[in-house]
């Protein structure tokens, strides 16, 4: 899925990310399933640390929606809504 160049730097093959991706949500109707899957093949495929998925709430808040690797941490979790609260 990813390859480093000869700047060692990572390439991902982000096309085949999305068929990936599609594969896992086929049979899943369920919303929580589907954040869940999503954040756990995006991590996976792409070999990150951790994603973090989140939601706006009605109320125009942002809630954690679902979480895999060095997310699942409430701090990193508030780190990152901080900085998307402010968009």
């Amino acid at each position: 899925m990813g390859v480093k160049d000869e700047d060692s730097k990572v390439k991902y093959d982000y096309p085949e990310v999305i068929p990936s991706l599609l594969i896992s949500l086929d049979s899943l109707e369920d919303s929580t399933e589907i954040s869940r899957i999503i954040v756990r093949t995006l991590v996976r495929t792409l070999n990150l640390a951790g994603a973090c998925l989140f939601t706006k709430a009605q109320s125009g808040s942002f809630e954690v929606n679902a979480t895999e690797g060095s997310f699942t941490d409430k701090g990193n979790q508030n780190e990152i809504l901080a900085l998307i609260s402010q968009f």
